[in-house]
């Protein structure tokens, strides 16, 4: 058994070597077609409006990126307040029908009448009209 896997590891180690000749031989042909074409690349102008395209081009990435943070922000704190609400709402709404007192008191602070607040006077000059709310 031991033979097996020291057999196993000098084929591994004999891939491995294998594949990296491989890989150097690939970046050497890379570098000889580069030097080839050395001349032809260099004589490529590049025009300074692709420059200042690029940096709008950036701004304006860069703005619609902080744009999407911002709304993803927003829904993420929108539910959260959306979940408080409704889980308010529901033990707001489960006292109110379990205990007596608290319902009185919620039905008397919406229909209790303040006569300071909800008082109209009318008068019959037209300088003097006033309304109070």
């Amino acid at each position: 058994m031991k033979s097996n896997k020291t057999k196993e590891e000098r084929i591994d180690k004999m891939m491995e070597s294998y594949y990296s000749y491989i890989g150097h031989c690939h970046v050497e042909n890379i570098v000889k077609e580069l030097d080839v074409k050395k001349d032809e690349i260099n004589q490529i102008e590049t025009s300074s409006n692709l420059d200042e395209w690029f940096k709008e081009f950036s701004k304006k990435q860069g703005k619609i990126n902080k744009t999407r943070k911002l709304i993803t922000n927003a829904r993420k704190v929108g539910n959260k307040v959306t979940i408080a609400l409704i889980v308010t709402l529901i033990i707001g709404a489960a006292i109110t029908c379990t205990s007596r007192a608290f319902r009185v008191k919620i039905l008397d602070f919406f229909t209790e009448k303040h006569k300071e607040y909800t008082s109209i006077d009318v008068s019959t000059t037209k300088e003097n009209t006033t309304t109070n709310h």
